[in-house]
């Protein structure tokens, strides 16, 4: 008898159709978990290419124009990172609740009519106030949290390569979008370009995330993965990754979110100094805007090679050991920067920060998901966001008051450097977390 429901089971994966209809008419001849990954590649080529990576561009022409200090461009920046603070934990339940198609294509719309309406600024505050909606609301709903969210859902055993690939959309993005970005400027103004942008935007993803988003597999008739699981030694590995469901106030109850958190808070302190390096090249070195632009530009390339080969790796080792070793790896980084000479230092930077440590974009997602399951991954993920925030806004103000006290950049990178190894320390109690089961809970409830 029990041969027979296993022939059963074994027929009915093989039965299973890859793929939704697509427009009523068309099946994808694979797995169709795929086609989210590239849609979702997409949102988070766009978020990048159009968002902070190149924002920046438009400081000069504005300045030109409207007569605005730095410190009041760079504000619109900071703006949208509080907002997102306090918008994360908010949008991870909106998702988790209402599915990722709605509030991905909220969004797109939200970012885009945002980015038109930036052609018609006269003031600070509509500068400020649109491009904290354009980044809290916009950005960050239809990519970044949606978007890994949505891989999430589709992918258990294959999660780390299929975020590897959609995550890329982060570095190519940031590769490819300057010069796009600063051609459109060049070409008909900022004003107008800004309005460029943002049709642009929503005349892409607004029909992808329409006719192919799907929230979950299980929605239309399909299993994580295709069904597909791993075997052999692989299969070992994947002993550690459950789909047992957690809810955030569950997962909020475990040492190992809290380690987690420590890790990411910790060692993305390393690459918030990043903002600070403009100022520390042309201060220390003499190197020219242009000149700093391309190294910038170059360090995005072995960086999306590192998720290329943590994605994978992570689908075949042990998640906490792939963290760990990359914490270790990116807090090399700025001890580089500091003890070694130029440009010895910015070569050995690229290798640590970004060629071998710059993974924190997949394993971040990839943990959570493995650790507390899918339905509630959202959640979990908005929740503890705000958290990871803190490097962003604090490193690169720490960085610059200790350049300011010393009038060099050495204290700040050790700074930097050490807070990273801090990090590392904190994935040591960083395991998979165990939920207690019900019987566990009476027995400890009755002692």
């Amino acid at each position: 008898m029990s041969s027979e429901r296993t022939d059963a089971a074994v027929q009915a994966v093989a039965e299973e159709p890859s793929s939704p209809l697509i427009l009523g008419r068309w099946r994808a001849p694979f797995f169709y978990g795929w086609i989210i990954v590239a849609v979702c590649y997409t949102a988070d080529f766009f978020a990048s290419g159009f968002g902070q990576s190149t924002i920046s561009l438009f400081f000069q022409p504005m300045r030109d124009e409207l007569g605005w200090s730095l410190k009041e461009l760079v504000g619109a920046s900071t703006a949208a990172t509080i907002g997102g603070i306090f918008v994360s934990p908010f949008l991870g339940r909106i998702i988790d609740r209402f599915g990722n198609k709605p509030v991905m294509l909220c969004g797109t719309l939200v970012a885009g009519v945002g980015m038109v309406l930036m052609t018609f600024v006269q003031e600070v505050w509509q500068y400020w106030a649109l491009y904290a909606a354009i980044g809290a609301l916009g950005l960050a709903e239809f990519a970044g949290l949606a978007s890994q969210a949505a891989v999430s859902n589709w992918f258990i055993y294959r999660r780390g390569r299929a975020l590897m690939i959609s995550t890329l959309g982060n570095t190519t993005g940031t590769i490819a979008g300057a010069p796009v970005v600063a051609f459109i400027i060049t070409m008909v103004g900022w004003r107008q370009a800004w309005g460029v942008m943002g049709i642009l935007l929503m005349g892409v993803l607004v029909p992808l995330v329409l006719i192919l988003i799907h929230n979950r597999p299980e929605d239309v008739g399909l299993t994580p993965d295709g069904g597909w699981k791993p075997s052999g030694a692989a299969a070992l590995r994947a002993a550690q990754v459950t789909d047992e469901s957690w809810t955030l106030g569950e997962a909020l109850r475990t040492r190992e979110l809290w380690a987690l958190m420590g890790v990411f808070v910790f060692g993305g302190s390393t690459i918030a100094l990043n903002v600070t390096l403009a100022p520390y090249l042309n201060q220390e070195y003499g190197l020219s805007a242009q000149d700093v632009g391309w190294i910038i530009s170059a360090f995005w390339i072995p960086a999306s090679i590192s998720r290329v080969i943590w994605g994978t790796l992570v689908d075949m080792l042990p998640a906490r050991v792939c963290l760990f070793a990359v914490t270790v790896l990116r807090a090399a980084g700025p001890f580089c920067l500091a003890f070694t000479p130029y440009p010895i230092n910015l070569g050995l930077w690229m290798l640590f920060s970004g060629l071998l440590g710059n993974a924190y974009g997949i394993l971040q997602p990839v943990m959570l998901g493995n650790y507390f399951g899918r339905r509630s991954f959202a959640s979990i993920q908005g929740g503890v966001r705000p958290f990871m925030a803190l490097p962003a806004l604090a490193v690169p103000l720490v960085i610059a008051a200790l350049a300011d006290y010393t009038g060099h950049f050495t204290a700040g990178f050790i700074f930097c450097g050490c807070i990273g190894l801090v990090g590392a320390a904190c994935s040591f109690f960083a395991g998979a977390p165990r939920k207690a089961q019900p019987t566990e809970t009476a027995a400890g409830a009755g002692v």
